[in-house]
């Protein structure tokens, strides 16, 4: 027996989905239809509206959270994420009747008696009043991104923390009316001065905690309002998948109090949840069909290089999916493939290449089983051009030592910057007033000489460089 025992308590029932669920008469269906068209990028537009109403115990706290299953078909087909619509509508409290408010809004009732029977206070009156009746706290409505899971199977979205702050800023707006006409209060009998002064005070008291509940330091809320209180609800998913490949898959989703999506609960909502069967067309659709792949542009090779590099600019919108790759035919005729980078350039290693040889390049774009080829560039190899090692080197002017009539030949100085280009060497030219050139050698310390110089004669101009 006590084998029996043993075996039977670690033996952990499976949940079922009735058993984690937080919405009674649910139904999924495609806003759109359930013939699907395929939308510009050849892929296919979901609107799955998941509607139901809320079990009598689920509160404010509760984890409310969405999870639609996808079918093997549809795995790892959702491109561009997912959002879903939540649309939930509260059921009518009276706010004056909430556990950990009742006995400060009671005392704040005995006040406002008090005061008026001194002073009528009908505002004041009639907005305390109101608390204490049946109040509509409306509809909790948002956008939220889903949750993909890694393994593709599931989409989920967890409105927990947006429900519940919705229901407090609700609830509170409810206090804002009698916040304001207590404020606004003018008391000219200065019998009722004391009734007033009391009447404040049990209302700081009471706002006191409404402010809590305002912002979340109070949880007295989640307490009292912890069943019946979610209405009517809907969940509507828009997502995007590519091309299945299949005519028909069907998606299952539930609401359920659990926000861990575990085996069980896939299965669970795959096997209990509500379904929706969305028609594909049977013919397949390329799309990028009609898709223009641009002719990538290749960047001057010069002999020498080892890689040649290029890029295409990608015509916009690019359909759902679509990859692409450089395609290089190489001088001997082989080639290598590359995936382009997101700025639509590419780098292939090509061995060093010599001038004439040719290199063509082009883009192929893939979408599942279809590509398609931009046209073919092609770019000849040219030689290296041939670099001017002085292009850069500055030249100093050069000095010229004073002539007289009659000195036979002309010196000067020059200053030459450091560095040298290596192999550089340097002459000095001077134009005599006949307009003849004398030449010399600049010696290594940037002196030089001109010698042959015939008479010179006062006045005449000599120059140098």
């Amino acid at each position: 027996m006590n084998q029996n025992r043993v075996q039977a308590s670690e033996v952990a029932p499976r949940a079922g989905l009735a058993d984690i669920s937080i919405l009674a008469n649910a139904s999924l269906t495609s806003v759109t239809g359930t013939d699907m068209t395929s939308n510009a990028q050849g892929s296919y537009d979901l609107a799955l509206k998941y509607s139901g109403t809320g079990l009598a115990s689920v509160g404010v706290a509760d984890k409310k959270v969405l999870v639609y299953a996808l079918p093997a078909e549809l795995q790892g087909k959702v491109v561009g994420g997912a959002t879903v619509d939540i649309d939930a509508n509260l059921l009518p409290i009276t706010p004056g009747d909430i556990p950990g408010v009742s006995l400060l809004f009671g005392a704040l009732g005995t006040a406002i008696d008090g005061v008026d029977k001194l002073v009528a206070i009908p505002a004041v009156k009639a907005a305390f009043d109101s608390l204490s009746t049946i109040q509509n706290l409306g509809a909790y409505q948002e956008t939220l991104p889903a949750t993909v899971s890694p393994d593709g199977k599931t989409i989920s979205v967890d409105f927990t923390q947006g429900f519940g702050k919705y229901v407090h800023q609700a609830y509170v707006a409810l206090f804002d009316t009698l916040r304001d006409t207590i404020a606004a209060i003018d008391v000219k009998n200065p019998i009722a001065a004391i009734p007033v002064k009391l009447l404040q005070e049990a209302s700081a008291d009471l706002f006191a905690i409404i402010d809590a509940i305002a912002d979340g330091t109070s949880d007295i809320l989640d307490n009292a309002l912890n069943a019946n209180l979610l209405g009517s609800m809907n969940g509507t998913l828009h997502t995007t998948v590519s091309d299945p490949g299949v005519a028909s898959a069907t998606v299952k989703a539930g609401a359920i109090n659990n926000a861990l999506i575990s085996a069980d609960v896939l299965t669970a909502t795959e096997q209990e949840g509500e379904a929706v069967t969305l028609n594909f067309p049977t013919t397949a659709v390329n799309p990028i069909e009609n898709y223009d792949v641009a002719a990538p542009v290749i960047t001057q090779p010069v002999a020498g290089q080892t890689q040649v590099a290029g890029q295409v600019t990608l015509t916009q919108p690019i359909p759902d999916g679509t990859t692409f790759e450089a395609v290089v035919t190489l001088p001997d005729g082989s080639t290598k493939n590359v995936p382009l980078a997101a700025d639509g350039t590419f780098v292939v290693d090509t061995g060093s290449l010599v001038d004439g040889q040719t290199i063509s390049a082009k883009v192929v774009a893939t979408n599942g089983t279809y590509t398609k080829d931009s046209p073919i560039t092609t770019a000849t190899v040219t030689a290296a051009p041939i670099e001017n090692p002085i292009a850069d080197y500055n030249v100093a002017t050069p000095s010229v030592a004073p002539l007289t009539a009659g000195d036979p030949e002309i010196t000067g100085q020059v200053t030459l910057n450091q560095p040298i280009p290596l192999g550089t060497t340097f002459e000095a030219v001077a134009t005599l007033p006949d307009g003849s050139q004398l030449t010399g050698t600049v010696e290594s310390d940037g002196t030089f000489k001109s010698a042959g110089v015939d008479q010179l004669a006062a006045g005449q101009t000599v120059t140098n460089g």
